[in-house]
């Protein structure tokens, strides 16, 4: 690899000439009509669909994602285990604890008889 210093990069720089391409405003705008009529300026520019395909497909992929879960919980494999009670932990004096689980609604309904809170700890339950 050549490396340069930057005395010799300086000095390149200062050497070397810009080409003037600066074209009077003429000459500009008549290359610009010219241009400008090789390009059919009725019609529309053409945009692609890849973007709005790829949308869809995201759309549909969702939606069938969506619905296999649905299915699923409806089928009652998700939805049981969402609704279950798997411990039991009662701070305060009570009389008995009555769990009922109803297996038709995916529900569980849970029952503390006759609770009662401790006077001393300010009725915290």
């Amino acid at each position: 690899m050549n490396k340069l210093s930057m005395t010799e990069i300086e000095h390149g720089l200062r050497n070397q000439s810009v080409a003037s391409t600066v074209s009077g405003d003429d000459e500009f705008w008549s290359d610009f009509r010219a241009r400008a009529r090789l390009r059919n300026q009725e019609q529309p520019a053409r945009v692609s669909m890849i973007p709005r395909g790829w949308a869809i497909a995201a759309v549909c992929a969702a939606m069938l994602i969506a619905g296999i879960g649905i299915l699923s919980y409806g089928r009652g494999g998700g939805l049981q285990e969402l609704s279950s009670v798997r411990a039991l932990d009662v701070k305060v004096d009570h009389g008995a604890v009555l769990m009922m689980t109803d297996e038709a609604h995916q529900s569980t309904i849970l029952w503390i008889v006759d609770m009662q809170p401790d006077s001393d700890k300010g009725g915290n339950a």
